[in-house]
């Protein structure tokens, strides 16, 4: 089991759901190492529920990626590593109220 399911992994429990999204953005490209960028994908507060706060959601397999507060219709991420390019899909997993610190 990966990383991205650490909150139910205790209980040998697996996500219900995914999201599919894509990166619609790059509005802070990745510069340098170190460096933090910022890609925005295209699930908000509408395709996950976002009610009870960050982080609303992980990506499968992109460890790298924190998700940042969503609007409705996007979810900016940030990344101190090269993002996916635009247009990449890439799988959610919406986070329980349990697993948000």
């Amino acid at each position: 089991m990966s990383e991205e399911m650490e909150g139910g992994e205790a209980l040998g429990l697996l996500p219900a759901a995914l999201v599919l999204s894509r990166v619609v953005s790059h509005p802070r490209p990745w510069s340098a190492p170190g460096q933090p960028c910022v890609v925005t994908l295209d699930a908000g507060s509408k395709a996950l529920a976002c009610e009870a706060g960050s982080p609303v959601a992980r990506v499968l397999e992109v460890p790298q990626l924190k998700a940042l507060g969503p609007s409705e219709e996007h979810l900016p991420m940030a990344s101190s590593e090269p993002p996916p390019s635009r247009g990449t899909p890439l799988l959610l997993i919406p986070l329980p109220t349990s697993v948000r610190l």
